[in-house]
């Protein structure tokens, strides 16, 4: 692997200790887990984000709350019977 960034001093000697303390094989090992929790974040900001666009797009309902919580729960029920 190309090395891509360095290290300040300062922040060496923690990051060894929290790669050492988090079962990491290296510093490298450790940032690259923090980068991929970075970026699965992003993602599922950005996931949100979609989400409540189209919601927003998708204009004011006609329902009442109770029918939309109703409907929501019943789609709940349905999805958790459907994984056991």
């Amino acid at each position: 692997m190309t090395k891509m960034v360095s290290i300040p001093e300062r922040l060496r000697a923690w990051a060894e200790e929290q790669a050492a303390i988090n079962n990491f094989e290296s510093v490298g090992d450790y940032v690259e887990s923090l980068l991929l929790k970075e970026q699965r974040e992003q993602e599922s900001l950005a996931e949100f984000d979609r989400l409540v666009q189209e919601g927003e797009d998708s204009g004011i309902s006609e329902r009442s709350v109770d029918e939309i919580l109703a409907d929501a729960r019943q789609q709940a029920r349905v999805r958790v019977n459907g994984r056991i």
